[in-house]
């Protein structure tokens, strides 16, 4: 029987929800439903020709490649939704769902969760009632029951690299015996960015905006030094002192939004980038109470000024992505800070 965390198992409960439910609200900035976004759901898609449809009473009838499969009542989807959420809020870590086998077998899924190269993890159509359409939808979850999930991942490829003017060779071995990078970047003076170790992860920033390398570490810098994690308390600081001289100082807000935006559909540090979004309709979320909302990008300042407001640099592990210490190349002293985007519990 599969195992997962509480957000994976969540991929597999918004199938249900939404089946359950058969509509779709959109959020607004503070994660509060926008009451008149109701958006009806006339089918959803799986793979390998999976499809759910709806009756008018709301039963659902399963399809593969157009051959009926079943039919499920709404009634009983429901129950499905609301135990399978249960099950979700009580347990911890790794866990298995004794019923999510059977609960799978019925809705024909063999996998709990999407394919991780891919950020869209549910396709579904719903009737737009403003043009009269009935547009394909494509969304990544993201959800806020358990630990909160994970923006932007770290890796080696998202090592910013500074130089450290002041630091001379007697120096070294005091600054990395300090135990907390705050205290190491305190002592090492002047920080001299570099740029990003990776050039893949230098280029998909740069198809962003060309200074945004720049605007990233000096955010860095702030988030470990003077630990501000905070991303929207980050740039006020950005903005109040304006390191980077920039005719409007606005400009690192909007420069933050385009990457957390980027990264949130589709942008990865190991891949190189062409700039399309893959989730391209945006984001659903799983709140604390089960439930489950839409950031369109229709409504796309909406969706950027939520991951702005809902997220913070975090730190991940020094030993494990070979950052935080000072090194020597060719005389001259580096360190290395590293980039993980977490969303605020």
């Amino acid at each position: 029987m599969s195992r997962a965390n509480k957000g994976e198992w969540s991929e597999f409960y918004v199938l249900l929800k939404l089946l359950a439910d058969r509509e779709i609200f959109n959020a607004d900035e503070n994660f509060n439903r926008i009451a008149t976004s109701r958006r009806p759901i006339i089918k959803i898609f799986g793979n390998d020709g999976l499809e759910y449809r709806f009756t008018k009473n709301g039963d659902v009838k399963i399809f593969r490649n157009d051959d009926f499969r079943g039919k499920i009542s709404n009634d009983e989807v429901k129950a499905d939704a609301e135990n399978f959420f249960k099950e979700i809020i009580n347990g911890n870590g790794i866990f298995k769902i004794d019923s999510a086998e059977e609960i799978m077998a019925k809705f024909q899924r063999d996998k709990i969760k999407a394919s991780s190269r891919k950020k869209a993890d549910i396709k579904f159509q719903v009737h737009d009632a403003a043009t009269g359409e009935n547009p394909i939808c494509r969304y990544s979850i993201k959800s806020y029951v358990g630990d909160p999930p994970t923006l932007f991942n770290a890796s080696k490829s998202t090592n910013f690299k500074f130089e450290l003017p002041d630091v001379t060779d007697a120096q070294i071995n005091k600054i990395n015996s300090a135990k907390k990078i705050a205290e190491r970047l305190k002592l090492c003076g002047e920080l001299k960015f570099i740029g990003v170790t990776s050039q893949i992860f230098a280029g998909n920033l740069n198809l962003i905006c060309t200074s945004l390398e720049k605007c990233l570490a000096e955010m860095l810098k702030i988030s470990y030094r003077d630990g501000v994690e905070n991303c929207a308390e980050n740039i006020l600081i950005m903005e109040k002192n304006n390191f980077m001289n920039l005719a409007r100082v606005d400009a690192y807000r909007y420069k933050m939004k385009k990457f957390l935006s980027a990264v949130a559909l589709g942008m990865t540090a190991a891949r190189e980038w062409n700039g399309r979004e893959d989730a391209d309709n945006g984001y659903i979320i799983v709140k604390t109470d089960g439930e489950v909302l839409a950031y369109h990008l229709f409504s796309r300042d909406a969706f950027e000024t939520y991951l702005l407001n809902n997220t913070r640099f975090e730190k991940p592990s020094q030993d494990r992505h070979h950052f935080g210490k000072v090194y020597v190349e060719d005389s001259r002293k580096f360190l290395n800070l590293n980039l993980q985007i977490r969303f605020k519990s």
